[in-house]
């Protein structure tokens, strides 16, 4: 059955009037033609006439840019290139850009805008800002004293947005790059310059203008810095000045491999001008970022994260993610590199000390910043789950399969994993059957069995079973036809249980005052929508619709006594009573075992996360429930910013098998996976916290 992770798109005036439609995405079409690729490069290095500092390297971002979208590796040709360049990038003429680019790429294009110059606020007048101010681009001739014209004018971020939906409903891909930043004032740091002009307090003549809006969310955004930041310049060994993002952002796009991301080369660029600049934090957001850059095919995608220091022997290395991000003393990584003809060659790393925000490895082989890096091996750090392992024919016919299975599975791979001489002892157990079917019904000697008969005739199969020897999951009936399929199919599945366990346990010492505050919504035949207790969700793709009432609005402690059903609506709401500011994060670990990331979006920066003291917020997300177990919620909160994603796992696979009633993994979930047994993993520290709850699902 298909889950659905409802995000709630909706304005304050009409939340509590209808929920959007769920929109599905689109299958891709086969193209006639490959698409063309078009850029749109602007570079404005000549601040006099606006009064402020010029900027010494915005030209040669541009012509850099150039040099690598060119390039024959990427395809660009200079026809499909358009460069402004200070006079040629005042407000009125990047305007003009914008919509002759629109006119000019077809249907399924792709499209790069890159952005070099200030960038900086002007009061908010029409009232559309989370804050108080708009951000800008300060285009050429703005702020001229006598402001007569819009050239007169910065670039609100209103404009640019509106600009930006034809292009993202045209092009099949969309990519902005802005060089520049949004701080208040302007600094001085390690760098030539800085790219931040002080705010313009004058009234725009299109600050109280309502302008269209629409969903940017299918693209790449990328940003030099957080809007507090500054963007500063960099020379490099020629003595060239360029933006600091800007270069080692094509230094990483020159060097990308075949199949790597937006967001792999966004890390590699984060962790080199991190380390140059530590108050500049870039920003990635859209959903896009996920996609091959310029096009190709993405394989299956592994979390990666970039190295951010390496000592001066290369014996050591660091990266921004520890323990809140699921990282385990003693795991192994490895050096990513596509489709690499061989892949034990590449250099790996150790972890050898973990914090809840960075880790530390012992390295073997050639490592530098900004590398990536993919888990090899995992080091479990919970109580190790007792496993046993037998059969009906255990002593006969299937005598060799279960000495492999038990060799195969228990070693370095699993260490989660302990093997366990009785069933009784168990919390996991793999049991060989030889079932047989008819009309499509197992076979039992008795219908109360919760096992089927085997017969010696039929071919072997390895199911995984709770230690009260019920089916885990309908759909873990292995077959044993292809051995080492089978083993892979069974480590990967007994990996997910283990990885359920240890980000259930994850826990601190001591944790902030926070709230977590859950509203459910059970499906009714209709409600009126003009009600703030009705909810409508319309599918597009069968024209239908839902409807939903509220049941009421509970806390953690409160929700750990409902029981749902199937088909029910979780939304949450956070509460920050805390004295200090946090980054706040959900995520719901599924009956299947799957770990999703609920908020923030996945196309949202960093700074979405951010809750202020005092604050609450209405997260926007939410989940449907639609298989029968344990549900459970995690509210995770930390004083930096953590890459959630790395937590994130699919659930189990394997041999889709005959549909049943009975699905007890919530058992499994609530007694062996939700810490009963095991002490919880903490770490002591004062800066992050956790709040989580479990709920059954029911029929």
């Amino acid at each position: 059955m298909l889950r659905i992770v409802l995000l709630f798109l909706v304005s304050v005036a009409v939340a509590m009037a209808t929920l959007p439609s769920i929109v599905l995405a689109e299958v891709p079409q086969t193209r006639a033609k490959s698409p063309t690729k078009h850029a749109l490069l602007i570079g404005i290095s000549d601040y006099s006439v606006s009064g402020l500092a010029s900027l010494q390297g915005t030209h040669n971002d541009v012509e850099l840019m150039r040099e690598v979208l060119t390039d024959e590796r990427f395809g660009f040709t200079d026809d499909n290139v358009q460069v402004l360049l200070d006079e040629q990038a005042r407000h009125s003429k990047i305007k003009d850009a914008f919509a002759a680019l629109v006119r000019r790429i077809d249907p399924g294009d792709f499209v790069y805008i890159h952005y070099s110059g200030h960038g900086s606020y002007t009061p908010d007048l029409n009232g559309d800002e989370p804050g108080d101010y708009d951000q800008t681009w300060v285009s050429y001739g703005s702020r001229k004293p006598e402001g007569q014209g819009l050239d007169d004018y910065d670039i609100l971020d209103d404009e640019l947005h509106e600009w930006l939906i034809p292009l993202f409903e045209k092009a099949g891909q969309v990519v902005l790059v802005s060089d520049s930043c949004h701080s208040a004032s302007v600094t001085r740091g390690e760098t030539p310059a800085v790219r931040a002009a002080p705010k313009d307090m004058s009234e725009h003549p299109l600050g109280k203008q309502t302008f269209v809006t629409g969903d940017l969310s299918a693209g790449v955004i990328i940003g030099a810095a957080r809007d507090q930041e500054a963007a500063g310049e960099f020379s490099n060994e020629d003595e060239k000045i360029y933006g600091l993002f800007t270069w080692f952002w094509a230094q990483a796009l020159r060097q990308a491999h075949p199949g790597e991301t937006w967001q792999d080369v966004f890390r590699k660029t984060y962790a080199k001008v991190t380390q140059r600049r530590k108050s500049q934090l870039p920003q990635l957001r859209g959903k896009m970022a996920q996609q091959a850059v310029f096009g190709g095919a993405v394989g299956e995608i592994s979390p990666r994260i970039a190295i951010s220091s390496v000592s001066v022997d290369g014996k050591t290395a660091s990266f921004k993610a520890g323990s809140l991000a699921g990282v385990t003393a003693g795991s192994v990584y490895r050096l990513y590199v596509p489709d690499h003809s061989d892949p034990d060659s590449l250099p790996t790393l150790t972890v050898t000390r973990v914090r809840p925000f960075y880790s530390v490895a012992e390295v073997s082989g050639n490592l530098a910043v900004g590398d990536l890096i993919v888990e090899l091996s995992h080091a479990s750090h919970i109580s190790r789950i007792p496993l046993f392992i037998s059969g009906d024919y255990a002593e006969s016919v299937d005598k060799d399969l279960i000495s492999s299975l038990k060799s195969s599975l228990v070693n370095e791979q699993l260490l989660a994993y302990r093997l366990v001489e009785t069933q009784q002892e168990a919390e996991v157990v793999l049991y060989v059957l030889h079932p047989q079917k008819v009309d499509g019904v197992y076979l039992k000697a008795d219908p109360l069995d919760t096992l089927p008969q085997s017969f010696a005739d039929q071919p072997p199969q390895v199911w995984l079973l709770t230690d009260t020897m019920e089916l885990l999951n309908d759909e873990l009936r292995i077959s044993c036809s292809d051995p080492q399929k089978a083993t892979e199919l069974l480590r990967r599945n007994l990996k997910t249980l283990a990885r359920v366990k240890e980000i259930k346990q994850l826990a601190s010492s001591t944790s902030p005052n926070f709230v977590l505050t859950t509203q459910l919504w059970h499906q009714v035949d209709s409600c009126d929508e003009t009600d703030a207790g009705c909810r409508i969700i319309y599918n597009e793709s069968t024209d239908e619709e839902s409807f939903f009432t509220l049941a009421g609005d509970y806390s953690a402690a409160e929700m750990e006594q409902q029981s749902l059903s199937n088909g029910d609506i979780l939304t949450f709401k956070v509460t920050n009573n805390d004295e200090n500011d946090y980054y706040i994060y959900l995520l719901n670990v599924t009956p299947r075992g799957e770990v999703q990331a609920l908020y923030p979006a996945a196309d949202a920066d960093d700074e979405a996360a951010l809750l202020e003291k005092g604050e609450t917020r209405d997260t926007e997300a939410g989940i449907r429930t639609d298989q029968i177990g344990e549900e459970t919620i995690k509210l995770l909160v930390s004083r930096k910013p953590v890459d959630i994603s790395l937590l994130e796992q699919g659930g189990f696979v394997g041999t889709r098998g005959t549909k049943g009633a009975l699905n007890p993994l919530e058992k499994l979930l609530a007694d062996a996976m939700y810490g009963t047994r095991g002490e919880p993993v903490s770490a002591p520290v004062k800066n992050w916290g956790t709040l989580q709850y479990s709920v059954r699902v029911t029929e």
